[in-house]
């Protein structure tokens, strides 16, 4: 991330943020996004791992992922988490 952005995560909220050896992906507004997409005027820059750089009107800004606090929850061999039971 660049010095000069700023957080700004009551402008743009990410929910969630997927990264793979080739791929990233984050939930921008309730939006799907890759870097380099578009959602009105703001332009993602950069998925990171708990953040997103995005320009909006010619400025950088960042968006935080918020730290969940929801409990992993067993079913069969696999860990899930309720995110029913997530609370901001």
């Amino acid at each position: 991330m660049t010095p000069t952005a700023r957080s700004t995560d009551k402008n743009a909220r990410v929910t969630a943020i997927f990264i793979s050896d080739d791929r990233r992906v984050a939930v921008l507004d309730g939006v799907v996004v890759r870097e380099g997409d578009r959602i009105g005027e703001l332009v993602v820059e950069e998925i990171g791992s708990d953040s997103v750089r995005y320009q909006r009107l010619g400025r950088s800004e960042i968006a935080k992922l918020r730290k969940s606090r929801a409990a992993p929850v067993r079913r069969g061999m696999e860990q899930v988490v309720k995110t029913s039971e997530m609370r901001p």
